[in-house]
């Protein structure tokens, strides 16, 4: 089903990145870094140290990944990013639990959009080896991009181009798969990248394939595939 009157697009103001600052991390920081410049929001990043903590110069940092993508100029000074259009706060802690680290800084400091590193077999973040990104994204109650360790996502660390041509959005009855269809929609308009194609995939008998509505006021191509079987499976097949 089309749909000519989509919901409209609630905007990121707000972007929140936890890190170790591992090459992995630097990925997600790049994913982030990019999104709070097309969207003109406040990035906040956050990195939790079990013992001590370190000086965040010691730290990889925003103006380098900048200056690395030729947006501002080598030597640049810290009020130059803010002439960028963002705002960047750097936030320390010291803890030995980070998800409480995380979701007590964000109980004080909500954001629209999460953006971590996740070790891909077990589902955790590269940070201490626990499994926190499930809990910082459900105890936050906000948006959350997970970006894979060891993938290097649809950001570029080297030059911030954006490569994104393909769009998998997994649908079932519960939870609905709309607000994940509406933010396929905001990605393909705000990452200003070439048309590409989304396919909606539903497992399951073509019965029950809940009412979905496709956004037609796109450039993108959006696709609709019923697959029966393991659902699991089924998605990464």
């Amino acid at each position: 089903m089309a749909d000519d009157h989509p919901s409209p697009a609630a905007r990121v103001q707000h972007v929140f990145h936890p890190s170790d600052f591992s090459p992995g991390s630097e990925v997600a920081f790049a994913h982030a870094l990019k999104i709070a410049l097309l969207r003109g929001a406040s990035l906040d990043i956050m990195h939790v140290a079990s013992e001590g903590l370190t000086e965040w110069s010691e730290l990889a940092g925003v103006r380098p990944m900048l200056e690395r993508w030729g947006l501002l100029p080598p030597g640049s000074k810290r009020t130059d990013v803010a002439a960028l259009g963002i705002h960047v706060k750097k936030v320390m802690a010291r803890d030995q639990n980070p998800v409480r680290a995380v979701l007590g800084y964000l109980s004080s400091h909500p954001t629209d959009l999460v953006v971590l590193a996740t070790r891909r077999q077990e589902g955790q973040i590269r940070w201490f080896q626990h499994s926190v990104g499930r809990p910082i994204s459900e105890g936050s109650g906000a948006m959350t991009l997970f970006i894979p360790y060891g993938e290097q996502g649809f950001v570029s660390t080297k030059d911030g181009s954006v490569s994104l041509a393909s769009i998998l959005v997994p649908v079932a009855g519960d939870p609905p798969a709309q607000p994940a269809i509406e933010a396929a929609r905001r990605v393909t308009e705000e990452l200003a990248v070439s048309p590409g194609t989304v396919t909606l995939l539903y497992v399951g008998r073509e019965s029950d394939c809940p009412s979905i509505r496709i956004p037609s006021q796109t450039a993108w191509t959006w696709n609709t595939m019923i697959r029966e079987g393991d659902v699991v499976d089924a998605i990464a097949r």
